[in-house]
């Protein structure tokens, strides 16, 4: 599913039982991007 908040929030709203399963992928990416602006913050701290 994708990640996109107003696409999570019209999945809540209109379909009360589903289970909302993210795929790896985007986890993966959107975890580096997290872990690059913490790396790129502390080296402009350094």
């Amino acid at each position: 599913m994708y990640m996109w908040d107003p696409f999570l929030k019209a999945v809540k709203d209109n379909l009360f039982r589903a289970k909302i399963i993210f795929d790896l992928f985007h986890v993966v990416v959107n975890f580096n991007c997290f872990i690059d602006k913490v790396r790129n913050s502390e080296y402009r701290q350094a």
